[in-house]
């Protein structure tokens, strides 16, 4: 029986898996009732609001807070003298609560209140009194770069770093925060023996993860000293070692509770709101609400970093590109933005995980700035690079004349390879993805010429890779009741992408039980077990496999147990809607009948051990990156590799420079479709959020302040203008996923930007260097490419 037979007869065997399972969450959240973070209220609860600095660099010389606690109704005023005198961060403890001495950009936290009701928090914050005496500031990264650059951390080299990963900052340069170097092969030989060398600098813009609901927690300070925080998180065990960094108290006296979230995409594994509101809950002895605004949310959490990129490659005629040398620096803003410092490193990912380059040297730098911090954004620095690398490919075939979808083929990485950093590339496909993708661009046709007056048609592709970062872990419990219900605990948050219907799809399938058999709790980091979070497209992958692995010991216990009752060897045994039967037998008992229902007058237990609990655990070690070579210690730095290829139809008009996204299509290896019409949901999300970041989404600053930090004039893409988006699903099994399943969340946005900038090419001649692509832009490189013909 061949492979491809013996996997469709497994499949036939599945009884949830791959099927659109309607999710578990929809009646809750189309009939309004669920509870989001920004719904949740308690009774006798205050309101918390942040002041927050108007400069994007100053001394703090005198903070005047007694109109603010003198005004009726105010129960708690606090400042950076109030709460404990503590850095905190993920890899980098950099950040304080609210500044104490000094401000590094517009938006930075500085005192709050909490009063009785929001009116009264408001003007008690505007009471506050600030006085500032502004320094020299910086927001262009390049020059934040040079040693003679205003300094932002003068105390950098005594902040504490965190685990999992060094952080290497350069004495020679003391805005650097983190540097990440990878040298594989001889890049200088290479360049050498290199028939033509293409260089090129591109660019991405600062990009808000415009989350629809905003950041918001509520703290209650317990009698016993105990705290607990309601936060619509990423991450729960995150915001609850975080807030153990900062108020020095023990994890086990903090509780996080996370209700249903609004959206993320890496914004909200960071805390935000959650230090302020404890503080707040601590000194008013209430329940305190801070919820931001969404013009905080825009100026006072995260942006997607914005990166430089410098890429020289050394080619062969026949389009082998054997030398490649990339400088990407990361303006990260004021803070570590949590996160933030693993960009630098992760980036690399993206940058060797596609083509098989011999010789190839990469630096990544993130620098402190005053603009507001970079953290992680859903594709985590590999959507920035791979704008580079493919807008350099189409450069290099359109200077050699070389076709474009050949020249990529030819410098593929494939099964079996070892990338620039050591790694044994394993289950890629990207063969696969090309050829779907090229199926629908059809390349091969000849361009329409008709009558369209200025408007131009134009194709574009590009192909990607998006990682999913290690080390991580993911722990799940269920417990089976006596009512044929089974329980999952886990602290994964659902944030909107139906992961808790894929939880559910996976229990039931090890169970084999009705889907509508499983109660997913929410995460209650007092009772739900570990889990990393909600990043890096981990969750059916790490989550899943714990899922799966404590369905499966729950399913073990019930066969002994079963195995016992019926005096019938377990192998002889299997589940079936919750009765167990003998396999080509007559004897048969219900999972109900394992426990002792009339031995108490309060229910059901089971004898020996009360209850029926399976437990998972899903951990995966990986190797460190060299800090001389960035070589792998193993042959993993990450879990696994996605690929995905993405392909699109626009019309230009050289005119006007403005574009018209006709039709997009993005084709992607998930391993296993666990739910097919879920994987295309996120398959369209992450091309429509990335279509707004190549297109018109920019955080813009005007002498270091936010001038678009509001929904009229941060432009996002809005339904009525979406194109037509054509997901494409290729299923070849990743070898440790849950039923071959890997994630799909992130790999969608990365391929978008470059693909519409090479497409914009084919249809004017005109190259942008960096996004978002806006219509001033493409004109202007219209009109340049006009002259250079005259």
């Amino acid at each position: 029986m061949s492979t491809t037979q013996q996997q469709e007869e497994r499949e036939t065997l599945l009884r949830h898996i791959g099927k659109s399972v309607t999710r578990v969450d929809l009646k809750a959240k189309m009939t309004g009732r669920a509870i989001y973070g920004y719904d949740f209220s308690l009774p006798h609860m205050l309101h918390g609001k942040i002041k927050r600095s108007p400069y994007p660099h100053a001394r703090i010389l005198k903070i005047d807070t007694e109109a603010a606690r003198t005004l009726n109704g105010v129960r708690a005023v606090i400042t950076a003298w109030d709460v404990p005198n503590s850095l905190y961060g993920v890899m980098l403890k950099d950040t304080p609560m609210l500044a104490r001495d000094r401000v590094r950009y517009v938006g930075e936290a500085v005192a709050a209140v909490a009063a009785d009701s929001l009116e009264i928090a408001e003007e008690a914050v505007d009471l506050i009194k600030v006085e500032y005496a502004p320094l020299p500031y910086v927001t262009n990264v390049e020059k934040a770069l040079e040693k003679e650059s205003v300094v932002i951390h003068p105390d950098l080299p005594t902040y504490k770093a965190g685990p999992p990963f060094p952080v290497r900052i350069d004495p020679n340069r003391p805005n650097v925060g983190n540097h990440y170097h990878v040298e594989h092969g001889n890049v200088e030989s290479g360049f050498s023996e290199a028939d033509f060398v293409v260089q090129n600098r591109f660019e991405t813009a600062a990009m808000q993860h415009m989350h629809l609901e905003p950041s918001c927690a509520v703290a209650r300070a317990e009698p016993d000293g105990r705290v607990t925080i309601w936060s619509a998180t990423q991450s729960p065990y995150m915001i609850r070692q975080q807030i153990s960094d900062i108020f020095q108290i023990s994890t086990s006296r903090i509780r996080v509770i996370a209700p249903y979230e609004g959206g993320g995409f890496g914004s909200r594994l960071e805390v935000h709101s959650e230090p302020v509101a404890v503080a707040l809950a601590m000194k008013s002895r209430k329940p305190v609400k801070v919820a931001l605004t969404r013009e905080e949310v825009f100026t006072s959490t995260l942006v997607r970093h914005p990166f430089v990129v410098y890429i020289k490659d050394g080619v062969k005629r026949d389009g082998t590109i054997i030398a490649r040398d990339m400088k990407v620096i990361l303006n990260g803003g004021a803070y570590s933005g949590g996160f933030g410092m693993s960009v630098c490193r992760n980036c690399i990912f993206g940058a060797v995980s596609t083509y098989n380059i011999a010789n190839f040297r990469f630096d990544s730098i993130r620098v402190f700035t005053n603009a507001p911090p970079g953290g992680a954004f859903r594709g985590y620095g590999s959507t920035q690079v791979d704008w580079a690398i493919e807008c350099q490919m189409d450069c290099i075939a359109n200077e050699l004349h070389l076709d474009k979808i050949q020249i990529r083929r030819r410098n593929l990485l494939h099964a079996g390879d070892r990338n620039a950093i050591g790694e044994t590339m394993k289950d890629v496909n990207h063969h696969g993805v090309v050829e779907r993708v090229l199926e629908k661009l059809r390349l091969d046709e000849p361009r329409q010429d008709y009558d369209s007056g200025p408007w131009r048609r134009g194709k574009g592709f590009a192909l990607t890779t998006k990682y999913t970062t290690a080390p991580t872990a993911s722990a799940a419990t269920v417990r089976v009741l006596d009512d044929h219900t089974v329980i999952l605990f886990v602290s994964g948050t659902e944030i909107g992408a139906g992961s808790d219907t894929i939880y559910s799809q996976i229990v039931a399938e090890e169970l084999n039980c009705p889907v509508e058999s499983v109660i997913v709790s929410g995460p209650d980091t007092m009772f739900t077990p570990f889990d990393d979070g909600a990043n890096s497209s981990r969750r059916t992958y790490y989550l899943g496999n714990a899922c799966r692995m404590a369905a499966q010991d729950a399913r073990q216990q019930i066969l002994e147990r079963a195995s016992r009752a019926l005096q019938v060897p377990e192998s002889n045994l299997m589940v079936e809607d919750w009765k167990i039967v003998e396999r080509n037998g007559s004897k048969s008992i219900k999972v109900s009948e394992l426990f002792l229902k009339d031995q108490t007058r309060s229910g059901a237990f089971l004898p020996g051990s009360g209850d029926l609990i399976g437990r998972g655990v899903w951990h995966e070690r990986v190797g460190f990156l060299d800090p001389v070579t960035g070589r792998c210690t193993t042959d993993r730095a990450v879990t696994y590799y996605t690929p995905v290829a993405t392909g699109v139809e626009v019309e230009v008009n050289e005119e006007t420079g403005f574009m018209r996204v006709l039709n997009i299509y993005c084709a992607i290896d998930v391993g296993k479709a666990i739910n097919p019409l879920s994987v295309e949901g996120q398959i369209e999300g992450g091309v429509v959020q990335g279509l707004g970041g190549a297109i018109c989404e920019e955080l813009i600053l005007q002498d270091g302040k936010p001038i678009n930090a509001n929904l009229a004039d941060y432009k996002v893409p809005l339904s009525l203008g979406t194109p037509h988006v054509q997901a494409i699903v290729l299923e070849s099994p990743e070898a440790n996923g849950p039923y071959g399943a890997r994630g799909v969340g992130e790999g969608p946005i990365t391929g978008i930007s470059p693909a519409l900038a090479n497409a914009i090419v084919d249809a004017t001649g005109a190259r942008v260097y960096d996004i978002p692509l806006t219509p001033e832009k493409i004109l202007a490189a219209i009109n340049l490419k006009a002259k250079q013909r005259k």
